[in-house]
């Protein structure tokens, strides 16, 4: 009986890099930086209202936007070009192509924790878990994590 090979457990950031890598690549994006960090590259503002799609080989950015705001940003050719080369280092981009259509945003945080309160008969199991753990500075942190939610939550009932 042939024996089995032990995997050794990996980081999930270095799967969903492999995984998720081809898909950029397709995108013309070498890495998923420019979706992941568009906010930090355009600012929240923009952000909620465009996402970068492709990235074509002549240099062409093209950034979906939703609603009639596609000639709007027309004007803000220049300013979203320095800002993703202020980002990259360098001109990744010379030119942008805009595509009207709606923008999905898969998580809304502020919806989140209103759908996921934290039940006041839970707080002592936390509070165990918490004080079970070794590491001091990650218990310190749990700790005052634990006190923003619940007293978010007091103040939101």
């Amino acid at each position: 009986m042939p024996r089995q090979k032990k995997q050794k457990a990996s980081h999930l950031a270095s799967n969903i890099r492999k995984l998720t890598r081809k898909i950029y690549n397709k995108r013309g994006f070498p890495e998923g930086t420019i979706v992941n960090n568009w906010p930090l590259i355009v600012g929240e503002s923009l952000a909620s209202v465009t996402i970068p799609e492709r990235l074509t080989s002549n240099g062409t950015l093209q950034i979906r936007v939703s609603g009639p705001q596609v000639t709007e940003f027309a004007h803000m050719e220049t300013e979203i070009l320095e800002q993703v080369a202020t980002y990259y280092g360098y001109r990744a981009a010379n030119k942008l192509s805009f595509i009207q259509g709606p923008i999905k945003h898969d998580t809304n945080i502020s919806k989140i924790g209103r759908k996921n309160k934290l039940q006041p008969s839970i707080t002592p199991d936390l509070l165990k878990l918490v004080n079970s753990t070794r590491n001091t500075q990650l218990k310190d942190a749990l700790r005052s994590l634990g006190h923003k939610v619940t007293n978010k939550n007091q103040k939101d009932n």
